[in-house]
């Protein structure tokens, strides 16, 4: 059983590190001159491929207006295109450009790189177990 000192523990850790990932995100996000939610949408989309606005929506946890408006500055950015459902011309699907394509490809290039070098500062002998700790916290989520 976890004691309080293990919970405080834990909880401090954890916000230091989404703390620390999220300030190298946002600074990712900066080189690429994109948002961090314009960063996340390019990669749902591009994740998603070819998807209508509603669970664009869902799965970035916006309502339909935000992920539309969202999309809108990706779409002047050249980043994104939107096209009409041939069967329902009311639906409306989006996925990257060429250009979205290039700059996500670069984007998530620089956030594996830094990774790599946060992981190369952990001592060899220590990765094993770091990487055992964090499956056990995914899996327990």
């Amino acid at each position: 059983m976890a004691t309080v000192e293990d919970i405080k523990s834990y909880e401090v850790l954890m916000e230091r590190l989404v703390g620390a990932y999220k300030a190298r995100v946002f600074a990712l996000c900066k080189q690429a001159e994109l948002t961090p939610p314009q960063f996340w949408a390019l990669k749902t989309i591009r994740d998603l491929s070819h998807t209508k606005m509603s669970p664009l929506a869902d799965h970035l946890g916006l309502s339909l207006g935000a992920a539309s408006t969202l999309v809108d500055r990706l779409v002047n950015r050249c980043l994104v295109e939107r096209t009409t459902d041939a069967h329902d011309r009311r639906a409306v699907h989006v996925s990257p450009s060429a250009k979205g394509d290039q700059v996500l490809r670069e984007a998530l290039e620089a956030k594996r790189m830094m990774m790599h070098r946060v992981f190369e500062d952990v001592a060899p002998e220590m990765r094993p177990r770091l990487l055992l700790g964090l499956s056990a916290l995914d899996a327990a989520w």
